[in-house]
């Protein structure tokens, strides 16, 4: 693997990673409508509530299996980058490596888990983490 290969499979993770937020925030909202529109619908039948169930149903089943797929394409790219990161032989350098390509943290986050200012971590520990997991390949 390359450098420029390591940053793609890293922004189609992050991209990915994204997707599966909005499925599953999309879904939370298909569950909410979908117990307000059945509140409704025990009330008052009619024929546009069931359509509109029936609509909101064939979303989420839509929605699941993209979301099954995403998720196994995730998978592999985390197996993939992951790879190349636990080769790192310092803890401090594997760990935000970690947190930076595949979780996706803020670097105030990263900067608060391996104990550093948030400058510090994302400028001079950064840098020598990338040289570090750049002479594995």
């Amino acid at each position: 693997m390359t450098k420029d290969e390591f940053y793609k499979v890293s922004n189609k993770l992050r991209d990915e990673n994204l997707k599966l937020f909005r499925i599953n925030r999309r879904l939370a909202q298909i569950k909410k409508q979908q117990g307000i529109k059945a509140g409704i619908g025990s009330e008052i039948q009619s024929n546009n509530n069931s359509n509109l169930q029936e609509d909101l149903s064939d979303e989420k089943i839509d929605l699941e299996k993209d979301k099954q797929e995403l998720e196994t394409v995730i998978s592999y790219n985390e197996k993939e980058l992951n790879r190349y990161i636990n080769k790192v032989d310092n803890n401090i350098y594997r760990d935000l490596l970690y947190y930076k390509y595949i979780k996706n943290l803020k670097w105030y986050d990263i900067a608060d888990i391996i104990g550093y200012t948030i400058d510090h971590t994302k400028g001079y520990i950064f840098r020598l983490a990338k040289k570090e997991l750049f002479k594995t390949f």
